[in-house]
Protein backbone atom coordinates (compact mmCIF):
# COMPACT_ATOMS: atom_id res chain seq x y z
CA UNK A 1 0.00 0.00 0.00
CA UNK A 2 1.06 3.83 -0.20
CA UNK A 3 2.71 4.95 3.01
CA UNK A 4 2.38 8.60 3.13
CA UNK A 5 4.99 9.51 5.30
CA UNK A 6 7.88 7.47 2.68
CA UNK A 7 5.93 9.25 0.08
CA UNK A 8 6.01 5.59 -1.81
CA UNK A 9 4.45 2.22 -2.17
CA UNK A 10 5.70 -1.03 0.49
CA UNK A 11 5.30 -4.50 0.39
CA UNK A 12 5.29 -6.00 4.26
CA UNK A 13 6.28 -8.88 3.33
CA UNK A 14 8.28 -8.90 6.39
CA UNK A 15 5.48 -8.52 8.85
CA UNK A 16 4.39 -12.48 8.14
CA UNK A 17 2.21 -12.95 11.49
CA UNK A 18 2.87 -9.07 13.69
CA UNK A 19 -0.60 -7.98 11.95
CA UNK A 20 -3.94 -9.86 12.02
CA UNK A 21 -4.49 -10.29 8.27
CA UNK A 22 -7.60 -9.95 5.47
CA UNK A 23 -7.49 -12.13 2.78
CA UNK A 24 -9.47 -11.27 -0.29
CA UNK A 25 -11.98 -14.14 -1.82
CA UNK A 26 -11.59 -12.34 -5.12
CA UNK A 27 -8.11 -12.37 -6.26
CA UNK A 28 -6.76 -13.56 -2.83
CA UNK A 29 -4.41 -10.79 -2.19
CA UNK A 30 -4.04 -10.44 1.78
CA UNK A 31 -3.81 -7.50 3.64
CA UNK A 32 -2.29 -6.29 7.12
CA UNK A 33 -4.45 -4.97 9.76
CA UNK A 34 -2.64 -2.13 10.91
CA UNK A 35 -5.84 0.11 12.49
CA UNK A 36 -5.65 0.22 16.56
CA UNK A 37 -8.64 -1.39 18.15
CA UNK A 38 -10.32 1.56 19.09
CA UNK A 39 -10.97 2.43 15.42
CA UNK A 40 -11.85 -0.65 14.95
CA UNK A 41 -14.57 -1.37 17.56
CA UNK A 42 -15.92 2.07 16.38
CA UNK A 43 -16.77 0.63 12.71
CA UNK A 44 -18.10 -2.87 14.66
CA UNK A 45 -20.49 -0.33 16.35
CA UNK A 46 -21.15 1.43 13.09
CA UNK A 47 -21.90 -1.87 11.11
CA UNK A 48 -24.09 -2.81 14.55
CA UNK A 49 -26.24 0.18 14.38
CA UNK A 50 -26.62 -0.53 9.78
CA UNK A 51 -27.71 -4.05 10.72
CA UNK A 52 -29.85 -2.79 13.30
CA UNK A 53 -31.58 -0.52 10.78
CA UNK A 54 -32.05 -2.91 8.25
CA UNK A 55 -33.95 -5.52 10.89
CA UNK A 56 -36.05 -2.58 11.37
CA UNK A 57 -36.76 -2.13 7.97
CA UNK A 58 -37.44 -6.04 7.20
CA UNK A 59 -40.16 -6.20 10.09
CA UNK A 60 -41.82 -3.28 8.61
CA UNK A 61 -41.38 -4.36 5.27
CA UNK A 62 -43.23 -7.58 5.71
CA UNK A 63 -45.32 -6.41 8.56
CA UNK A 64 -49.63 -5.84 8.49
CA UNK A 65 -50.72 -5.18 5.07
CA UNK A 66 -47.25 -4.59 3.39
CA UNK A 67 -46.97 -8.47 4.35
CA UNK A 68 -49.91 -9.39 1.75
CA UNK A 69 -50.08 -6.48 -0.56
CA UNK A 70 -46.70 -5.51 -0.66
CA UNK A 71 -45.81 -1.40 -0.38
CA UNK A 72 -48.15 0.48 -2.48
CA UNK A 73 -45.92 3.20 -3.81
CA UNK A 74 -48.10 4.79 -6.67
CA UNK A 75 -50.74 8.04 -6.08
CA UNK A 76 -53.35 6.23 -8.18
CA UNK A 77 -54.47 2.87 -7.73
CA UNK A 78 -57.31 0.14 -8.52
CA UNK A 79 -58.24 -2.55 -6.72
CA UNK A 80 -60.01 -4.97 -8.11
CA UNK A 81 -62.13 -7.57 -5.74
CA UNK A 82 -63.50 -10.71 -6.98
CA UNK A 83 -65.52 -12.63 -4.55
CA UNK A 84 -67.58 -14.55 -6.84
CA UNK A 85 -67.38 -17.88 -5.16
CA UNK A 86 -65.60 -17.27 -2.03
CA UNK A 87 -67.04 -18.86 1.10
CA UNK A 88 -67.85 -16.92 3.89
CA UNK A 89 -65.08 -17.23 6.33
CA UNK A 90 -62.93 -16.64 3.42
CA UNK A 91 -64.55 -13.45 2.59
CA UNK A 92 -64.37 -12.53 6.36
CA UNK A 93 -60.50 -12.83 5.80
CA UNK A 94 -60.76 -10.84 2.58
CA UNK A 95 -62.77 -8.12 3.99
CA UNK A 96 -60.44 -7.82 6.98
CA UNK A 97 -57.06 -7.56 4.95
CA UNK A 98 -58.37 -5.10 2.52
CA UNK A 99 -59.69 -2.59 5.41
CA UNK A 100 -56.37 -3.14 7.01
CA UNK A 101 -54.61 -2.10 3.60
CA UNK A 102 -57.21 0.71 3.42
CA UNK A 103 -56.49 1.97 6.82
CA UNK A 104 -52.61 1.68 6.49
CA UNK A 105 -51.61 2.55 3.22
CA UNK A 106 -54.51 3.93 0.71
CA UNK A 107 -55.33 6.51 3.38
CA UNK A 108 -51.83 8.15 1.97
CA UNK A 109 -52.62 7.81 -1.58
CA UNK A 110 -54.01 10.61 -4.02
CA UNK A 111 -56.46 8.98 -6.08
CA UNK A 112 -57.87 5.17 -5.58
CA UNK A 113 -60.88 3.34 -6.80
CA UNK A 114 -62.32 -0.39 -5.54
CA UNK A 115 -63.87 -2.40 -8.27
CA UNK A 116 -65.99 -5.34 -7.36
Amino acid sequence: DYVTTLGKPVASRYADGLFPQYKRAQDGSVYNLTAKKELILHFVDCLIGAIELYQQRMEWLTSESRQIFGVIQEQCIVIVLDFGSVAPAEFDLCRDALSMVLVEQVIQISRFNLIR
